[in-house]
């Protein structure tokens, strides 16, 4: 199950692509209006399962992703990819934990140098320490995340 929030939906479609080959996959895609949805036809053509939510409602149900998650999450078991705004992607890794299903978020955080030399990416591990966004990741297990020292 891939959750994909603004600009984060087009780092899911390589993704998608490579999981569609394997089996089944559900796309859930949120956006503030369906003017900022992306490959919305590039996605449908891959023939995966596509769920859209836009904040007015212009393009398939109106509310968040998340929402979306939740529901899917509640029909049966899946291991959930989520790329967006870390507000969206916290909340995914909370309903995927609750759910007791497992959850990758990919980080997209700023990387000065890009081979950890800076620290200037640096996100808060929740056993302690930080992990380097260039190095480390930038694909995390959420649970090993920080979600509250995050931008």
């Amino acid at each position: 199950m891939l959750v994909g929030g603004g600009t984060g939906i087009a780092s899911l479609f390589d993704l998608a692509a490579r999981a569609r080959a394997r089996g089944p996959v559900v796309v859930l895609l949120g956006a503030r209006s369906a003017a900022d949805l992306m490959a919305v036809d590039a996605f449908r053509a891959l023939g995966v399962e596509l769920r859209i939510a836009t904040d007015d409602g212009s393009a398939g149900r109106r509310g968040l992703v998340t929402e979306l998650l939740s529901e899917a999450l509640a029909e049966g078991s899946a291991r959930v990819y989520a790329c967006g705004p870390t507000p969206m992607m916290r909340r995914a890794a909370e309903l995927a934990a609750a759910a007791g299903q497992p959850c990758l978020a990919s980080l997209e955080n700023r990387m000065a140098c890009g081979f950890g030399v800076c620290l200037g990416c640096a996100v808060p591990r929740a056993a302690g320490g930080y992990a380097l966004v260039c190095r480390d990741g930038p694909v995390f297990p959420a649970e090993g995340l920080r979600w509250e020292g995050l931008p």
